[in-house]
């Protein structure tokens, strides 16, 4: 609801401004990285070690500060933001840092050809057909694209991009658990294209060649991670058990679900009545429900 109500917002503020994607755009720079990334804030849930304590949208999504730093270090990962759709799809950012230190510094300093060989390699080892050199402000990202199944046994649509930057591979993966429609590709892309990095140019490379690939394939990407939406999808599982136990005059419970009709009585949908009430094998009848008489069974 307040994602709702912020979008709206920010339409009205944009329909007299020149500059709308400003309104409605913020830009997070989490602590102990050299990266910038913006996203719009009014329809995206965004998260980051930084702002987890006492954040209402994890209460709103019935997630907790700790299961989310949990998230962030079983995956060296520094961000997290998700949008959801009004057919319940939805489209989750995980970025990740990690330290390579070992002779590259920056994956802009080398070659199209060279940058082109490590997403090869990456991705044989990874089994993925799908890769790419994607430049973009100056920064090489290596792209990949997958279906791959995460810790948290959920299958996901993957589409990343890694560099490297001041010796640390930076990782963005988006993932949905529904293939990417045109719309979410140049969302996508428009988040990779806002990206900046603090490039500290002091930097020397290290031998080329054989260092790129062969430091890098254990750090690179390619695989689906288990992130928030796992844990949005536990919580709502709890709930609705929750939910079940609730009792009164006027509810019955299908399936452990409670429905509640305003005459007393439930006609879950897939069911017909015939001369009376429908009341299924399974429903389950709460304390001080009054049945009436003519109640059949189907």
């Amino acid at each position: 609801m307040r994602k709702t109500i912020c979008f709206l917002i920010c339409l009205l503020l944009s329909a007299a401004l020149t500059a709308p994607f400003a309104v409605c755009a913020e830009t997070y720079k989490p602590n102990g990285t050299d990266v910038a990334i913006t996203v719009d804030d009014t329809s995206w849930y965004v998260f980051t070690p930084d702002n987890l304590d006492n954040n209402p949208d994890l209460a709103e999504l019935g997630a907790s500060a700790e299961q989310m730093r949990k998230v962030f270090e079983m995956n060296d990962a520094f961000f997290d933001a998700f949008t959801i759709y009004d057919d319940g799809s939805f489209l989750e950012l995980i970025a990740i840092k990690k330290k390579v230190d070992v002779g590259v510094a920056n994956l802009a300093d080398y070659g199209d050809d060279e940058v082109l060989e490590l997403a090869k390699e990456v991705s044989g080892l990874q089994g993925i057909d799908d890769y790419s050199v994607y430049k973009k402000n100056g920064y090489k990202f290596v792209k990949l694209e997958a279906v791959s199944t995460a810790p948290d046994n959920i299958t996901y649509n993957l589409c990343e991009y890694f560099t490297v930057v001041n010796k640390d591979v930076y990782s963005f993966k988006f993932q949905s658990t529904t293939e990417f429609t045109s719309d979410q590709y140049d969302v996508i892309a428009g988040i990779i294209d806002g990206v900046k990095f603090n490039v500290d140019e002091s930097l020397k490379e290290g031998k080329k060649g054989g260092v790129l690939t062969g430091t890098l394939i254990g750090a690179a990407g390619g695989a689906a991670v288990g992130a928030v939406i796992a844990l949005i999808s536990k919580a709502s599982a709890k709930k609705k058990k929750s939910a079940a136990d609730v009792s009164g005059y006027g509810t019955t419970v299908l399936n452990g679900v409670p429905y509640a009709g305003n005459d007393g009585f439930v006609k879950p949908d897939g069911f017909v009545e015939s001369d009376g009430p429908v009341k299924p094998d399974d429903c389950a009848e709460p304390d001080g429900f009054v049945r009436p008489d003519d109640y059949k069974k189907q």
